[in-house]
């Protein structure tokens, strides 16, 4: 839709059409709306031709001086059409164009008064292509979700069983070693209602989970420890541990996300869910058929009552449904979603806003939850605002309706139950024997396993990780390398090379052994001792520049890491000096003349 406009304008010249030039992503937070506009930016400047790209937030726009943010917009629409074919970017632009009413503020109508005028004007806009991100669809300006403005819009709705596989795939591609293909499947069955930034988060929530799990010694100190990332694997209780500590943002709002059945209650429930589901996923394809030629069915309208006694399990019977589902957008018209829309000045003008949604997000599906307390509750207004869109819905279009009721068929208002065909009414009846035959096997086996005795933690001390050798070796080098690295400056301490006879530096200790100089402990020693000496025979007691503390510190501490060392490892290398030739003594640097200055 925005590619080909831009590399075949000759076919839209042809037929003297517009072609769409505007494209409105919704859905929920974290679903990739922002990131599918950032991705076409770099797809669209891959066919030869480049493409500009704005972007721009609320915040970039609005001004605290009046008139300010329109003349942003008016200046960024005339330099897009300056370096055209362009695409702008309006992310959270609910924000930026919100629904225009009396309780509005006047800035906002300004704003989005300019908006629309910009996007589709009496002025041609040129190869412009608008993209706007929302979260908040129902708070946009009805005026931009037509055509010539936002032509079309696009949900981003959570992922489906197969799309949090690839997006878990995405994630731990790198992982070493690679996730069990088991272990996966686990992980997408208990992650319904995850958007893919939930995943991602999750992903780094269990390998801190397992790094805590292996090394929690790593949070009891403030040195980098020497730790093997090969041997951090992330297992089961990481996962769990994770999805434990994160909320999904489908739970932060009012999404609703269903969820399918557990192993034990597919046991009581019989069949009536998978027939449902065949019904309805037929009913939902069986339109596509139809509309490739002129024999349209006569009346075309998947609507499914589930009833039964009250604690029968319709609910998750519904849920299971609408599961799999998952596919379709769901409109849930549940009271508490009802009451939840704070926009709305009743629930009449709620039930009226989410109806008027159905017609943007065709195909799908409208769901009815406990219609035997709708009903008893809702006002009589309410409940023929339902009943007059139920009854004028055109039966050609693809809604599907599920219904289900906590009370059998003949409590529900006749008026209501006539809406249904008697063939699409479902009543969910008790368990047979056999069924509670095999749903008590279930429960028998997983008694039978033993469980895990709780054990009493003893209070054990950790195991002792090493600090990282090299940085602790940079550390150390970096602390007294100032002060003896090389030769001392004659300038500084002029009287220093008639008093010492025997100068010694850290750079000489090290071109000592490279060579080969050192073939016993003591003879290394020696030599980080002669600096110390050689700082106290300078100075004496007047030490300014604090030397001869410094040196004195560098010598305890080669004496502290050579006590560590076992002394019969140091007999042996004593005795293997003896056999092996002596390197040359190298003299120390010695610093340069006046002249070579």
């Amino acid at each position: 839709m925005i590619v080909f406009p831009l590399l075949y304008e000759d076919i839209f010249n042809r037929f003297s059409v517009v072609p769409p030039k505007g494209v409105l992503f919704y859905g929920p937070p974290g679903t990739g709306k922002t990131l599918v506009a950032r991705a076409l930016a770099n797809v669209c400047s891959q066919y030869g031709r480049k493409v500009s790209f704005f972007m721009r937030k609320g915040a970039d726009v609005l001004s605290k001086w009046v008139g300010e943010a329109e003349r942003q917009l008016r200046l960024l629409f005339e330099q897009a059409k300056r370096m055209q074919p362009s695409i702008i970017f309006f992310d959270e632009i609910d924000g930026l164009a919100p629904v225009r009413s009396s309780r509005q503020d006047q800035i906002h109508s300004s704003i989005v008064s300019t908006l629309l005028a910009l996007m589709d004007g009496l002025e041609n806009r040129g190869q412009i292509v608008v993209i706007g991100a929302t979260n908040r669809i129902d708070q946009i300006d009805p005026a931009l979700r037509r055509p010539g403005r936002f032509d079309r819009e696009f949900l981003f709705s959570l992922p489906t069983n197969e799309g949090r596989r690839a997006i878990l795939d995405i994630h731990t591609a790198k992982w070493d070693p690679p996730v069990p293909e088991d272990l996966k499947q686990t992980i997408v069955t208990k992650t319904v209602g995850y958007c893919g930034a939930d995943i991602k988060a999750l992903c780094t929530e269990a390998s801190l989970k397992a790094l805590r799990r292996l090394f929690p010694q790593i949070y009891e100190t403030n040195a980098k420890l020497l730790i093997d990332p090969k041997s951090i694997q992330v297992d089961l209780s990481d996962w769990l541990d994770a999805m434990a500590s994160i909320t999904p943002t489908a739970q932060r709002d009012t999404t609703f996300v269903p969820h399918p059945f557990t192993p034990e209650l597919s046991l009581l429930l019989g069949d009536i869910p998978n027939r449902i589901i065949a019904y309805l996923k037929k009913e939902v394809g069986v339109l596509e058929k139809f509309r490739k030629d002129e024999n349209w069915p006569t009346i075309y309208r998947p609507w499914v009552l589930i009833h039964g006694e009250e604690g029968m399990g319709q609910s998750a019977v519904a849920s299971h449904i609408l599961y799999n589902m998952e596919s379709l957008p769901i409109q849930n018209l549940d009271l508490s979603t009802l009451f939840s829309e704070f926009y709305a000045k009743s629930l009449e003008e709620s039930l009226v806003l989410k109806l008027k949604e159905v017609f943007k997000k065709i195909p799908t599906i409208i769901y009815l939850p406990h219609i035997n307390t709708w009903w008893g509750l809702a006002s009589q207004r309410l409940k023929t605002i339902l009943l007059n869109f139920l009854r004028d819905l055109d039966p050609h279009l693809p809604v599907c309706l599920l219904v289900e009721s906590d009370v059998p068929l003949k409590l529900l208002e006749t008026e209501f139950v006539m809406l249904f065909e008697p063939k699409k009414i479902f009543e969910v009846k008790a368990p047979s024997a056999e069924e509670l035959r095999g749903y008590w096997g279930r429960l028998t086996l997983l008694l039978k396993k033993k469980a895990e005795k709780k054990m009493k933690l003893l209070q054990v001390p950790l195991k002792e990780v090493p600090i990282v050798v090299e940085e602790r070796k940079v550390k150390t080098k970096r602390k007294f390398s100032f002060f003896f690295q090389r030769y001392v400056n004659p300038l500084k301490y002029p009287r220093y090379y008639n008093t010492i006879k025997e100068p010694m530096d850290l750079f000489t200790i090290e071109r000592r052994n490279d060579s080969g100089y050192y073939t016993n402990l003591e003879a290394f020693v020696m030599d980080l001792k002669k600096i110390r000496s050689n700082m106290m025979l300078y100075f004496e007691i007047d030490d300014p520049s604090g030397l001869i503390h410094k040196s004195t510190s560098l010598e305890d501490w080669v004496l502290e890491q050579t006590s560590r060392i076992r002394p019969n490892f140091i007999e042996q290398c004593n005795e293997a000096a003896k056999r092996v030739p002596r390197g040359p003594k190298i003299a120390p640097l010695k610093p340069p003349s006046k002249q070579s200055r």
